[in-house]
């Protein structure tokens, strides 16, 4: 048996498509998004711990925590 080539390409591509309809959703709902819940977003995204987000934001850890858990559940 040989390897096709044109067969692992599309392997390939469909992850990818998927993945790029998912980062486009996601694009399009935060735009949507009051700008502090985009900010808790974005730095929940960039792997900030809570205390980070909390620090930047002025919120407590607690007050990020509940806030993203909201968010999360709205998206």
């Amino acid at each position: 048996m040989q390897f096709d080539e044109r067969q692992h390409d599309t392997a390939q591509d469909e992850p990818r498509a998927a993945s790029d309809d998912r980062v486009g959703l996601l694009q399009e709902l935060m735009k949507s998004c009051p700008p502090l819940d985009r900010a808790l977003l974005l730095l929940y995204l960039d792997d900030c711990s809570y205390r980070e987000i909390g620090a930047i934001l002025g919120l407590s850890e607690t007050n990020v925590a509940t806030k993203l858990s909201r968010l999360k559940e709205r998206l």
